[in-house]
């Protein structure tokens, strides 16, 4: 039970870490597109 609390509560973690990252890599990715669009 305490094995299984301490997984869902990291899956937790991880998730609400790749949800703080995604936001922002799509930010850059775009912004980086944008310079590209802006020099071509």
């Amino acid at each position: 039970m305490f094995l299984l609390l301490c997984h869902s509560h990291g899956a937790k973690n991880l998730s609400l870490k790749i949800f703080h990252f995604v936001p922002i890599f799509t930010i850059s990715l775009i912004h980086r597109r944008g310079n590209i669009w802006v020099d071509s």
